[in-house]
């Protein structure tokens, strides 16, 4: 079975706050150690879209998982025929429209 991801953008501000968000501006980083394994800016982005939404104070709102394929990524493929990952212990980092996560997700990969 291969990992589904997604990212959540919440406001945890006290306004109401517009952000462009979506698959066209949301990138995914795996990482074994300092080694980058695979990330979403080396993909075809062709027909990706983003939107402007406006997230009232507290809401959060998710976009739709996405399945990581196991596989290293290189410029422009990043899915079926790339290099299988190993098993071992590996990160995910997001960045949304220029914001980076906070956080970082730790896994095993079996």
């Amino acid at each position: 079975m291969n990992p589904q991801v997604w990212v959540s953008v919440k406001n945890v501000g006290k306004a109401a706050c517009k952000f462009t968000a979506g698959p066209a501006v949301t990138f995914f980083t795996f990482k074994s150690g300092e080694e980058v394994i695979w990330t979403s800016s080396k993909c075809d982005r062709t027909g990706l879209t983003s939107q402007e939404i406006t997230l009232q104070p507290g809401e959060e709102q998710k976009q739709t998982p996405w399945e990581w394929k196991k596989v290293y990524s290189s410029n422009g493929t990043c899915g079926e025929g790339e290099v299988n990952a190993l098993p071992g212990a590996y990160t995910l980092s997001t960045e949304v429209n220029g914001v980076l996560s906070e956080n970082y997700l730790q896994f095993q990969l079996q």
